[in-house]
């Protein structure tokens, strides 16, 4: 039921188990966190700009709405699209 915004909130977590894997110097590790954090790209869909849940098979959600609440916790997929504060580049 939420689980656009389990993956926008586990690729914070780990962004930031990257960053402290980096400063412990386990460079494995930090590789595996940062490739995992990058996981919230999957929900951005280019064509309105926004974050969009998507269905199991990949697909995402339709009818769609930045401010529908499906898939998001506390929120909706305009706010959750600022949400990847860990990689601001990206």
């Amino acid at each position: 039921a939420n689980g656009a915004a389990q993956t926008l909130e586990h690729a914070f977590n780990d962004g930031a188990l990257g960053q402290l894997a980096r400063y412990l110097d386990r460079r494995a590790d930090a590789a595996a966190f940062a490739a995992r954090s990058r996981n919230y790209r999957y929900l951005f869909d280019a064509s309105i700009g926004h974050m969009r849940p998507r269905h199991r098979d990949g697909s995402f959600i339709e009818p769609y709405s930045p401010w529908d609440k499906r898939g998001w916790t506390e929120a909706n997929g305009w706010t959750y699209s600022f949400y990847a504060a860990h990689d601001p580049q990206g």
